[in-house]
């Protein structure tokens, strides 16, 4: 299959932004007077964008000019410390995009070749209790095949890719 279209979600799935995104919401919630939150409560209040996160951040009742402020403040705010920093432009430099676009495209192709595997052996394999169960040895090792070619991914994408400090990334594909 040829894919002509894929699209990830950056932020808060494949970048860890919460702690960004929180730090600067209670930056500028105090510098309006308003109660601060925990990680753990902003966690529960992004989704939706970044407005939809001031709505939920600020008290009930907050008349529009004041949401208008405090909405302008945190992305004029947020931009500067997260956009502007180092860090944001070495996580989205090309390179960086481009070694995750490949992780990505392979655990596409690997979840492709898993379900063709057991598709095109409907009689070979059935789940109970939330495992697989293949009927002939080989069948088995085309599915280990497949597990091992995702947990290498998987080890790759969590431990050997790694941004600098000389803002180049560092992978080994």
């Amino acid at each position: 299959m040829k894919y002509k279209l894929v699209i990830f979600d950056m932020d808060g799935t494949i970048l860890n932004t919460i702690d960004d995104l929180a730090d600067s919401c209670n930056v500028i919630l105090e510098k309006y007077g308003f109660p601060l939150h925990t990680v753990e409560e902003i966690k529960y209040m992004v989704g939706n964008g970044i407005p939809k996160l001031i709505e939920r951040a600020l008290p009930e009742n907050v008349d529009k000019e004041t949401y208008d402020k405090v909405l302008k403040d945190y992305i004029d705010y947020y931009e500067k410390i997260a956009i502007g920093s180092d860090a944001m432009e070495v996580i989205t430099s090309s390179r960086y995009i481009d070694v995750v676009f490949d992780y990505y495209i392979e655990l596409i192709k690997i979840y492709e070749d898993m379900v063709n595997l057991l598709s095109s052996n409907p009689d070979g394999w059935y789940i109970e209790d939330d495992m697989v169960y293949l009927n002939t040895e080989e069948l088995l090792n085309e599915y280990n095949d497949i597990v091992d070619r995702y947990n290498k991914l998987l080890k790759l994408l969590n431990n050997e890719t790694s941004l600098k400090n000389d803002n180049n990334v560092s992978t080994n594909l």
